[in-house]
């Protein structure tokens, strides 16, 4: 059993040094890659979620105004009946 291991012990590094070194390296090149893609689609979605909040805050504005035009237009006819 001891001359075996022996044997393999040289075996499974001599695996691991030309095919599991390189196939992890190879792995971690393609999630830089996919971390540089999140980064860009969060700031995307920041920069959309920026433009739509703008977008809602003019909404509410405007609706103020338009509720304080009814207002007052309400109070005219309440003074009026």
């Amino acid at each position: 059993m001891g001359i075996l291991r022996k044997e393999m012990v040289p075996l499974l590094l001599d695996f691991h040094e030309k095919v599991q070194v390189p196939m992890m390296d190879e792995v971690l090149t393609r999630l830089g890659g996919v971390e540089k893609r999140i980064d860009e689609v969060e700031l995307s979605l920041k920069n959309e979620i920026g433009r739509l909040e703008r977008k809602l805050d003019r909404v509410t504005d405007h609706q103020a105004v338009v509720l304080d035009d009814h207002s007052v237009r309400i109070g005219r006819i309440e003074a009026i009946i």
